[in-house]
């Protein structure tokens, strides 16, 4: 009789405790680390250089308040160019925010960012002499204005690239994967 009223006992205090658990979720993750590859779609005298630009970048995201996160990226993307013997890339390094039409997991959002790309060129040209290379770099104004959905660790979207504003606009595609939650 013992044996069973404390095998009772035990059952109900399991019951009661999961009971419990299952009523307090765990809280969400407030902070992200993900990695987004993109494919920028050059536009205007971007277009003109460049068919494609294809890279990778690395993202945080902080929720500040509940809907709103502050965000960070930083990457490589390298452009496909339409002339031989030339290289042309640029390093991104943008700050700004996204907003989260719903609380969770998986939500639509918008976002902005503004920062800075850093371009690099080279160009190698044969001639009767011998071969001659040359090589530039510039820090220009870059931002973008984008939308998308993120699903649980997953991400996707695009907008409006601009990575250099003077002279340098497009569209962008990325999709993302969250690597560390905290």
């Amino acid at each position: 009789m013992k044996i069973t009223r404390t095998l009772l006992v035990s059952v109900f205090s399991l019951l009661v405790a999961q009971s419990a658990a299952a009523q307090d979720p765990a809280p969400e993750a407030r902070s992200r680390i993900g990695v987004d590859a993109v494919v920028a779609i050059p536009v205007d005298d971007w277009a003109d250089l460049s068919d494609l630009s294809l890279g990778g970048l690395v993202r945080f995201e902080h929720l500040v308040i509940p809907n709103v996160a502050i965000t960070g990226r930083a990457g490589y993307l390298h452009d496909l160019v339409n002339h031989d013997n030339v290289s042309v890339g640029h390093v991104p390094l943008l700050a700004g925010a996204r907003y989260y039409f719903v609380e969770g997991d998986s939500s639509p959002f918008v976002g902005g960012e503004l920062g800075f790309a850093i371009w690099w060129a080279s160009a190698t040209v044969d001639t009767a002499y011998g071969s001659v290379s040359d090589s530039d770099t510039e820090v220009e104004l870059a931002l973008t204005l984008s939308g998308g959905y993120r699903a649980g660790a997953f991400n996707f979207g695009g907008g409006l690239y601009v990575p250099s504003v003077d002279d340098a606009f497009g569209f962008f595609l990325h999709a993302g994967f969250d690597f560390a939650q905290f």
